[in-house]
């Protein structure tokens, strides 16, 4: 296994015989960290239209009531920026 360091991307690759049949992997790993600084670099107001435009194709597409019967994990991960934001404009 050799695994991938530097500027990116980042993952691993993995090279093995399984039942003498060669088999090759290539991981990459998406870092939800750059996604997010992007995103929020483009101040306070316009990161909130976001989260307003995104509320409205969720709650008008209805995936938002389809989001709410998966697991907690999923559930969770979708609302907690929204959330946050939220919490911030109110403590604001």
């Amino acid at each position: 296994m050799n695994l991938k360091e530097g500027k990116g991307p980042y993952g691993w690759h993995l090279s093995r015989a399984i039942d003498d049949t060669e088999v090759e992997s290539e991981i990459h790993v998406l870092y939800w960290v750059n996604m997010v600084k992007a995103s929020m670099n483009m101040g306070i107001l316009p990161t909130y239209g976001v989260m307003l435009r995104t509320a409205w194709t969720y709650i008008g597409s209805w995936v938002l009531w389809r989001l709410m019967r998966l697991r907690k994990g999923p559930v969770i991960a979708a609302l907690y920026p929204v959330g946050f934001l939220v919490l911030q404009a109110v403590l604001a």
